[in-house]
C-alpha cells in the first residue's frame, strides 16, 4: 500500500509538475514532505578522496592529513545546485583539505578560497549554489564535533544587578557548579561597611583562594590569599571591608573548592549611579567553572 501510494506520488508530480509530494502524509505543505525517519549515505575514508554525486555524508579517522576533493560544477543538465555534503574529521590531530575543482572556490564569508582546512575533532557542511564557476561553494558551518582529550568546554555563569540597593545580595547571587558568589552591599554609591563579596559552596568544603582588587574601595590592599573549611551554604567573604561602588571598584579571584576538586575563576565590578549619561548603580558577576 505504501509503494502504491509512493508511485501515485511520484507519476502526480510528473504529470503535474507544481504537485506536492508526500510521503507518508496525504496533505503536504510544501514541495516535498517526508512523514518519518530519513536517511543519507554515510562513508568511512581511508584516505585522500573525492566526493561524489551519490554521497553526502563523509567521515575520516585516519592518522595522516588528506584532501577531499569536491566535483567540478555542472551547466545545464546535470547542475546540482542545492547539493551538501557534511565531512567530519574524527582524527585524533590530522588535518582535512577540503578543496574546490580547477579554479572554483568556496565562499567562506569571510573570502573566497579554494580550499578550507578542517582540524582535527571538526566537521563542515559545504552546499552547492548553483554556479558554474568562481564561487560554487558555500561553507554553511564548521564547528567542533568532538571535544578532544586535553581540550575542555568552558562553563561560566554571569549576573548583572541593578540599581545596587537592599536586594542586591539575593538578586546578585551568581551560582555554577558547587559555588555560588553574591555582593553582600546595599548602597549605590557610597562606602559601607560589610560592603563585599562573599562565596558559599553547596557542599562542605575545604578552600583556599587568591584575590586582587582594583580601586580605592579596596581597604586592605590590592591582593591577598585565604583558605580554610566552610560548611555547605555558609557564605564568606572573600576580600576586605568596604568596597565602594563609587570608586568602580573591580576584583578577580581564583577559587578551589578543594574537597570537590574544582576551581572557579571569578571577576566582579561595581558601578555607582551616574549623572551624564544617567546610568542606574549596577554589580555584575562573572564565574567560570575552570575543571
Amino acid at each position: 500500500m505504501k509503494n502504491n501510494f509512493l508511485l501515485l506520488s511520484i507519476l502526480g508530480f510528473l504529470f503535474f509538475p507544481k504537485a506536492q509530494v508526500g510521503i507518508n502524509t496525504t496533505i503536504p505543505g510544501s514541495t516535498l514532505v517526508v512523514n518519518g525517519s530519513m536517511s543519507t549515505k554515510y562513508r568511512l575514508l581511508a584516505g585522500s578522496d573525492s566526493a561524489t554525486s551519490t554521497d553526502e555524508y563523509l567521515d575520516y579517522k585516519g592518522a595522516s592529513n588528506i584532501t577531499i576533493s569536491l566535483p567540478a560544477a555542472l551547466s545545464g543538465n546535470g547542475n546540482f545546485g542545492g547539493r551538501i555534503y557534511e565531512i567530519r574529521n574524527g582524527s585524533a590531530s590530522s588535518t582535512i583539505t577540503l578543496q574546490a575543482n580547477g579554479a572554483e572556490t568556496i565562499d567562506s564569508q569571510v573570502a573566497n578560497s579554494n580550499t578550507i582546512i578542517i582540524p582535527a575533532g571538526y566537521v563542515a557542511s559545504v552546499k552547492s549554489n548553483g554556479a558554474t564557476s568562481g564561487s560554487t561553494w558555500i561553507l554553511t558551518s564548521l564547528g567542533q564535533s568532538t571535544v578532544p582529550v586535553n581540550q575542555k568546554v568552558l562553563k561560566y555563569a554571569t549576573t548583572t544587578t541593578a540599581p545596587i540597593n537592599a536586594s542586591t545580595p539575593t538578586n546578585s547571587e551568581t551560582c555554577i557548579g558547587v559555588i555560588c558568589v553574591r555582593f553582600a552591599g546595599t548602597s549605590p554609591n557610597v562606602y559601607q561597611v560589610g560592603a563585599r563579596f562573599q562565596f558559599k559552596f553547596t557542599t562542605q568544603n575545604n578552600y583556599s583562594f587568591s584575590r586582587w582588587l582594583f580601586g580605592s574601595g579596596a581597604t586592605t590592599g590590592s591582593g591577598g590569599y585565604g583558605r580554610g573549611n566552610v560548611v555547605a551554604n555558609t557564605y564568606v567573604a572573600l576580600d576586605g571591608d568596604g568596597l565602594t561602588p563609587n570608586n568602580d571598584d573591580m576584583t578577580s579571584y581564583i577559587i578551589s573548592a578543594i574537597s570537590s576538586r574544582k576551581m572557579y575563576r571569578v571577576n566582579t565590578i561595581l558601578s555607582s549611579d551616574k549623572t551624564n549619561p544617567t546610568t542606574s548603580s549596577v554589580v555584575k558577576i562573572f564565574v567560570e567553572e575552570l575543571e
